[in-house]
C-alpha cells in the first residue's frame, strides 16, 4: 500500500522493511529523527542527522514562543 501511494516520507514509530519512502521516527537511526526537544534538534544538526521538530500549539502565545526558539536555534 505504501509503495503504491509513493509518499516522500512516512511518519511512524515502527520499523518498516522494504519501503522506498523515507521514514521519520522517534527511533534513532531512521532517515529523519522526530523529536519535541530543542536539545535533541541541536544535537542532531551537529551530527548532520535530518531532524523534524514536533510541536504542540495550544494558543497564539505557544506559537510565538516556538517561533522565537526556532529563530534562536538557527544561529
Amino acid at each position: 500500500m505504501v509503495n503504491e501511494a509513493r509518499p516522500h516520507t512516512i511518519i511512524t514509530d515502527t520499523e518498516l522493511c522494504g519501503v522506498s519512502a523515507n521514514i521519520a521516527s522517534r527511533i534513532k537511526g531512521m532517515d529523519i529523527f522526530v523529536t519535541s526537544k530543542l536539545d535533541d534538534v541541536s544535537s542532531a544538526k551537529k551530527n548532520k542527522t535530518p531532524v523534524a521538530l514536533e510541536v504542540t500549539i495550544g494558543d497564539r502565545k505557544d506559537l510565538q514562543k516556538i517561533s522565537q526558539a526556532l529563530s534562536r536555534s538557527k544561529t
